[in-house]
């Protein structure tokens, strides 16, 4: 990991070695994405436009950012000033101009007197006094005030063993001569050392954050209030369907299938699994739940719909459950790689996906909370959890499978509760941990328990394939599983779908000697649903259903 030249201070490091063959390390390496965007102008007006819906929607907010994503917090306070109250960025993007012509940002801050372009920001060099610190540009005098960051407190953190460390004081003496409220948090002149750019994941990241909060209630607190109060009270926020509340003992994530891989410019990260687990205080089942997405989405699905709404996360938490929500390779958090995953296909459309929402928004038995059409917010917020599937789909569904049974090696035994295109997922996992997997759980899991080897493509969560298949020309070649003789198993069917591959599914099951069972949701009563049923207004009763035949058939 790079440190820059303070490296030989860095001392907080958690894992063995901070190089290759550090654990520690590949979680890290696990967690990162393809390269940057390289037109980080538009990528800032994009920033511009969401934070200013993010604020919109959650009213007065301190903005906590790190590294290339600092420049969002003068963005945000740029977009809506009356609705930030503090910023607390953590060595944010820097130093000043180069490729953020605007100073801090690159796209457009207003400045006061006003620019119509970064152009006029005239610019002279700082060489500091102080040791191990690089020159730096500021404004040349007379300088411009950044309008709408006056006042807003700033709490700039910067770690003496960072990269950052020569630099950061550029980006402070820039916001001062701008105008702004400015505190430089400089942990070593505080007494905290041995840090560098990932100090929240170090081991002393509480000591670390002690500072920013002692800025946020000494000095953000009181401007807070005072701004609040001479604002007009927001109303409160409405909350539809179910609670979301859960009491948590403990909440976090790792990655799963974090392997090295050499490449031609450097040893990278393979594609993992993404894993966030939930556990609550009050743990009242032994067996935790492992919840797989669909096709092109992620486990948010198991979160709710994006309306403020629970999910079925929120209903096996509150009931007393350990829930771990996996993001399979390639979606998510579960970063795409194409040198694992190989060529990437289409984002999937409106268009592909509307037949989810039409199925279930109409009719005596209506279950979609909204219109159901193109134009309604829920569905916005569905498309906005979609993302392109591989082009090969082969590559993730045995990765998948790998990676689900090394989760069981790390928590235990469990129950798997899979949807859609990740149907596979889990009888390859049943098959491939019998004595971990106490049982599967498939909501419309597509394609057949016995899939060997697949053409290229696949069924999108959500997805594209209507009756759940692979996108390939070819038949895939079968077998079927072995070693889960007795292992209870629920295919499960909603009403309106249009999935009717749920009984071949399950005869499937029990010929390769699984206690396999197929349920329509209709003939338990539960009336109108769609492929989408974790999302719908009935979810709670579902997710009953499912804790009753846990409950019945798997011994805890």
């Amino acid at each position: 990991m790079p440190y820059g030249p303070q490296a030989k201070l860095h001392t907080q490091w958690p894992g063995v070695t901070g190089v290759a063959g550090d654990p520690t390390l590949d979680q890290v390496a696990a967690g990162q994405g393809g390269a940057f965007v390289p037109d980080i102008a538009r990528t800032h007006a994009v920033w511009a436009e969401r934070a200013g819906e993010l604020l919109d929607k959650i009213g007065p907010a301190v903005i906590v950012t790190h590294s290339a994503g600092g420049p969002f917090a003068w963005i945000a306070a740029n977009a809506r000033p009356n609705l930030v109250v503090g910023l607390l960025p953590v060595e944010p993007a820097g130093p000043p101009f180069g490729n953020l012509r605007y100073g801090v940002a690159a796209s457009p801050l207003v400045f006061d007197p006003p620019i119509a372009d970064a152009s006029e920001l005239k610019t002279v060099e700082v060489q500091p006094a102080e040791p191990g610190r690089d020159k730096y540009l500021i404004q040349a005098e007379p300088a411009r005030r950044l309008k709408n960051l006056q006042g807003v407190p700033i709490g700039l953190t910067t770690s003496p063993a960072s990269y950052h460390f020569p630099y950061d004081l550029g980006t402070v003496a820039f916001l001062k001569q701008a105008g702004c409220s400015v505190t430089h948090i400089e942990l070593d002149k505080i007494g905290i050392s041995g840090n560098a750019h990932f100090m929240m994941m170090e081991r002393n990241n509480r000591e670390v954050l002690q500072p920013l909060l002692n800025f946020l209630q000494q000095t953000v607190t009181p401007y807070a209030q005072k701004k609040i109060a001479a604002q007009h009270a927001r109303p409160a926020t409405v909350r539809t369907g179910d609670s979301t509340a859960m009491k948590l003992a403990d909440f976090g994530n790792f990655w799963i299938g974090a392997e090295k891989k050499e490449m031609p410019y450097g040893v990278i990260a393979s594609a993992a699994s993404f894993v966030q687990y939930l556990t609550p205080s009050d743990v009242r089942f032994p067996l935790p739940i492992v919840m797989v997405h669909g096709g092109s989405a992620q486990m948010l699905h198991y979160m709710g719909n994006g309306d403020g709404a629970s999910g079925w996360a929120h209903h096996f938490v509150q009931a007393g459950y350990k829930v771990y929500l996996v993001e399979r390779p390639g979606h998510g958090r579960g970063v795409y790689h194409p040198e694992t995953l190989g060529p990437i296909d289409a984002v999937p459309t409106y268009e592909a996906l509307a037949w989810l929402f039409a199925r279930t928004s109409k009719g005596p038995n209506k279950q979609w909370p909204g219109t159901g059409e193109i134009g309604d917010p829920l569905v916005d917020q569905f498309m906005a959890s979609q993302n392109a599937l591989p082009a090969n789909f082969a590559p993730t569904r045995s990765l998948g499978a790998a990676h689900g049974a090394a989760l069981l090696d790390k928590i235990g035994p469990a129950i798997v509760l899979t949807h859609s295109a990740a149907g596979t997922w889990g009888w390859l996992v049943a098959e491939a941990r019998p004595a971990l997997c106490k049982a599967v759980i498939s909501f419309e899991g597509a394609g057949t328990p016995l899939v060997e080897d697949q053409p290229a493509g696949g069924g999108r969560a959500g997805g594209a394939g209507r009756g759940g298949g692979g996108r390939g020309n070819a038949a895939p070649t079968t077998r079927r599983l072995t070693g889960v003789n007795g292992m209870p198993m629920l295919y499960f069917s909603a009403e309106v779908s249009g999935r009717t591959d749920g009984p071949a599914v399950v005869s499937a099951l029990v010929d390769s000697g699984a206690k396999a069972e197929h349920v329509f949701l209709q003939d338990r009563g539960i009336r109108g649903n769609g492929h989408m049923a974790m999302l719908e207004n009935n979810r709670k009763q579902i997710a009953d259903f499912l804790r009753s035949w846990i409950q019945e058939r798997v011994k805890a």
